[in-house]
């Protein structure tokens, strides 16, 4: 078996990964009988008590020239978006309702004047999780509600068991760290292969974006700032290391084939184009899967891929995890020829 094992602070982690599935669905598609209860949970990233630029100024800076931050400026005005919505009887985009499709993938939620309301384009919290439970915790040294508060530059210096557990604290209440890149894919992929039949077939919703985690999320959204050279005096944006982009483009394939098979299983309407769109997806996904274990030897997806019967969105799931846990990526370097070198968003810059 021809993989290194991933051993300490991620190998914790990813063991929380099982648990902690369906609630990064949850974060991005709330279940529409708790979807006011995920929004009160939404700190955001800007102009509130706790709102994630308190601390991570350079990251929101960097969020801000993305065009995750410019869709709540400019989304609804959009004529594709203007045409949806006609053609699904909604009024306005940014309409609270909760059974507004567009504000599931689109906004972040907040609060004024007491009244829940889009406040944000696709932001932190998007990604890494409504941050009620766990923002007091993730900033406290040792991981605990009563430890000290960390100061930009303490972290310079923080034992490795003190980071160790403040992280794992944060990650157990729901928050998704970066290096939970599995929990990261799936709300990535969550939206972005628009797991709505009704908004493809009937608002003609174009049916996911040719979506590939490298290039995306290596584009106008990086903000590796914390753990880059300079940091905390003159941080730069570090770009990721080759093993972390192998880990990331194996994990972007196994999870678009998982959401895919998702989204195939629960299309109703077998002659629409969603279920069109989904069965192409998932064979463009096979495909993409069968192209890296030809290069390299990855024994969890090889046994979902050859299994006899159709792989399950459970299964692929299984074996993404696996995988996280189970290889840093020094193994993978036949498929550096695969992996994207151009990144995605008119904002990037190096």
């Amino acid at each position: 078996m021809h993989h290194k094992k991933v051993t300490g602070r991620t190998a914790v982690l990813a063991s929380l990964a099982a648990l902690m599935v369906m609630s990064v669905v949850a974060a991005v598609l709330p279940a529409e009988d708790d979807v006011e209860g995920t929004w009160a949970k939404i700190m955001g990233p800007i102009e509130t008590d706790n709102s994630c630029d308190a601390c991570h100024g350079s990251e929101v800076g960097a969020w801000k020239l993305t065009h995750h931050f410019a869709t709540f400026r400019n989304r609804h005005k959009d004529k594709r978006a203007k045409e949806i919505r006609a053609n699904l009887g909604v009024k306005r985009m940014k309409d609270p309702a909760p059974e507004n499709m567009c504000l599931e993938c689109h906004y972040t939620m907040g609060t004024k004047s007491n009244k829940f309301r889009p406040r944000w384009g696709v932001s932190c919290e998007s990604c890494h999780g409504p941050a009620q439970d766990w923002v007091n915790i993730h900033y406290k040294v040792g991981g605990t509600a009563d430890g000290k508060v960390m100061k930009w530059g303490d972290g310079k210096n923080e034992p490795s068991a003190q980071r160790a557990a403040r992280l794992d604290a944060a990650a157990a209440a729901g928050m998704i760290h970066s290096e939970m890149i599995y929990e990261i894919a799936v709300n990535c992929f969550g939206c972005h292969t628009v797991p709505n039949e009704e908004l493809v077939n009937k608002g003609k919703h174009k049916a996911g974006s040719d979506f590939d985690l490298v290039a995306w999320s290596q584009g106008e959204i990086r903000h590796n700032f914390v753990s880059s050279a300079g940091a905390p005096d003159n941080p730069t944006n570090r770009p990721a290391t080759k093993q972390q982009l192998r880990r990331l483009y194996v994990v972007g394939a196994m999870v678009d084939l998982e959401i895919s098979l998702r989204n195939l299983a629960a299309a109703q309407d077998m002659e629409g184009a969603y279920h069109a769109a989904m069965a192409a997806r998932v064979g463009r996904c096979k495909d993409k899967i069968q192209q890296i274990l030809a290069a390299v030897e990855i024994p969890e997806l090889a046994a979902v891929m050859k299994s006899d019967d159709p792989a399950t969105p459970d299964q692929v799931g299984a074996a993404a995890r696996t995988f996280v846990r189970t290889h840093d990526g020094s193994t993978l370097g036949a498929i550096d020829g695969m992996i994207p070198t151009a990144y995605m968003g008119s904002a990037y810059k190096e």
